[in-house]
């Protein structure tokens, strides 16, 4: 009865005013006296009165106890902090359906809102780890796989998150991270190294099956060690070749978020190239010439990675052409790119060839390309050099027709109508003007 009453009381003074509850008792308890006529009873009442007006106002003093947030205006802000989120985030009610979803999410799933997860992500491991979120009111984290749109991996932690909202389930917070990527580049970085041991370990096996032949049964034979002593040179050589591709490419894809500050005029690095690739030409029976205009072409670039990617081509072309045959060295300008072509009339390739062509280690034919001093790293050398330039790198071939490879580079910005950089003065130009100005 008295916990009834205590309740009681404590609703209607949760409800009123103090102030106004005090002066409601005071005038009941004069009613009540004047009904009854016991005036003497008035002083005593009028204690009582005071009693309870002081009370009222020592409640109206004391702290209350803060009231819980309104479930709305928390969702909104917990919103707003979704909003700079790089990574989907979703938030879902105690009913698992979403209520709050960011930018990233809304493009992953954009009928999203309102909506039960459930039927928004159809993924079991995500089910199971809202189920535990919620019975345990502990983080829990799981990997989904989606296949709608794209197939991808998304990497989620379920999040319980208090609204102080009495007697109700948490809310959830769900954070999506895409994993496919970081899985993708795993992959490449396993297989690289696989390749790159395996390219390695071909020429040293060579090396140590050589030196055990000749610190054996060989160990006398003058004509064998001279034989030997040549592969055994061959073998090293590869390997050197294929440690200073290793290397260049490794140089290039750590500066690949640099853009070249240089200013290189292919016409005359071209024409540079041409000269020092003579030798190999004549080696190969090749006969190589060279097609460009009388104006300079500059562009934006390294000097040293932009003559790096043409002799790849050039070497490439003089290896696998045919003999007697011929390699064409041509420069032209395209609208506002340069064209840098490099065409050989050699055995060809097949179709299914081309689009693998600039993966890492990846050979037409591998016995062929060792036998004539291949690493496989060539043209992913060069198309990464084309990456960190901003050009592209365009493969034409056919089988037994030979084959085109152009390297497309932007004109430089600042240069006028004849491709010299604006404001610059020629040889001949500074000439005449000094013979002027000594007049």
């Amino acid at each position: 009865m008295i916990d009834s009453l205590r309740l009681l009381l404590r609703n209607v003074t949760d409800r009123y005013p103090r102030n106004t509850l005090a002066v409601a008792v005071c005038v009941l308890l004069a009613l009540i006296a004047m009904v009854g006529r016991a005036w003497w009873t008035v002083p005593l009442l009028a204690l009582v009165g005071i009693l309870v007006w002081v009370w009222a106002a020592e409640r109206d003093v004391r702290p209350r106890a803060p009231k819980v947030a309104a479930a709305p205006n928390a969702q909104a802000m917990l919103g707003r902090a979704l909003e700079a989120l790089d990574d989907p985030a979703l938030l879902l009610d105690g009913q698992e359906r979403v209520v709050q979803l960011n930018a990233a999410a809304r493009a992953l799933f954009p009928s999203a809102a309102g909506s039960f997860v459930s039927r928004v992500i159809r993924a079991p491991e995500l089910n199971e780890a809202i189920d535990g979120a919620i019975k345990t009111r502990e983080s829990r984290n799981t990997d989904v796989r989606l296949l709608i749109p794209v197939d991808r991996m998304l990497a989620v932690r379920v999040q319980p998150i208090d609204l102080d909202v009495a007697d109700a389930p948490p809310h959830l917070l769900v954070i999506m991270r895409d994993t496919g990527e970081e899985q993708r580049l795993a992959e490449m970085r396993a297989q690289f190294v696989a390749n790159a041991s395996h390219e390695l370990r071909t020429p040293l096996a060579s090396l140590k099956g050589f030196i055990e032949t000749l610190q054996g049964p060989a160990k006398d034979d003058t004509a064998a060690h001279e034989k030997f002593l040549g592969v055994m040179q061959q073998q090293a050589d590869r390997m050197s070749r294929l440690i200073d591709d290793l290397l260049s490419l490794s140089r290039i894809e750590m500066r690949a978020h640099l853009p070249p500050i240089g200013l290189v005029d292919l016409a005359a690095l071209v024409t540079d190239i041409e000269r020092a690739m003579q030798p190999l030409a004549a080696k190969a029976e090749q006969r190589l010439t060279l097609a460009i205009g009388e104006q300079p072409a500059f562009v934006s670039g390294d000097k040293e990675e932009l003559a790096q990617a043409i002799q790849n081509l050039v070497q490439n072309a003089c290896k696998y052409g045919t003999r007697g045959g011929h390699v064409l060295l041509s420069l032209k300008r395209k609208g506002d790119r340069w064209m840098l072509a490099v065409d050989d009339d050699g055995i060809g390739i097949a179709p299914e060839h081309l689009p693998r062509l600039t993966e890492r280690f990846y050979r037409v034919s591998t016995h062929q390309s060792r036998e004539r001093g291949g690493t496989g790293l060539g043209l992913a050398i060069v198309k990464h050099i084309m990456n960190r330039h901003g050009g592209d790198l365009t493969i034409e071939s056919r089988p037994g027709r030979g084959s085109t490879f152009t390297l497309w580079l932007p004109r430089h910005a600042a240069t006028d109508s004849s491709g010299r950089p604006a404001g610059s003065v020629t040889a001949a130009e500074l000439a005449a003007d000094t013979r002027v100005q000594s007049r």
